[in-house]
């Protein structure tokens, strides 16, 4: 059990003192006069549930220990990747643009007018499908 979990032992102790002095108690006063079940019966299930508490935070600690590392392991790669050159290098290179947009905004809306209607008009276009721009 890592060390950043003393609650553990600090309930141990507690318990175990709990049940020395309820056993203390028990002998002072004798059986009969002390009637309660012994300490240790009713605390049980209490440890059980202190140690599943325990496993599942060393397991969680673990699986912490095991994401840092991939994470590490991994950062410079994808650090990497955030450099200029690398990222201008890694990007796919776009085609020539359809349409000049450069030219006058009305320039370039004949240009796709003409263009759609060249495409409705073909006999191979169907009626039924917009024209894609």
């Amino acid at each position: 059990m890592p060390s950043n979990f003393p609650f553990k032992s600090n309930l141990r102790c507690y318990i175990k003192a709990e049940a020395t002095e309820d056993e203390a108690c028990r002998n002072a006063y004798g059986p009969g006069a002390w009637t309660r079940p012994a300490s240790a019966d009713l605390t049980g299930n209490l440890k059980d549930k202190i140690a599943s508490f325990g496993s599942n935070l060393a397991q969680a600690a673990r699986s912490d220990d095991a994401l840092r590392r991939r994470i590490d392991d991994a950062a410079a790669g994808v650090l990497s990747l955030l450099d200029p050159v690398a990222l201008g290098a890694a990007t796919p290179v776009l085609a020539a643009p359809m349409l000049s947009t450069a030219a006058d905004a009305a320039v370039a809306g004949g240009v796709l007018r003409t263009s759609t209607d060249r495409h409705c008009n073909s006999p191979s276009s169907s009626s039924s499908s917009p024209a894609p721009l």
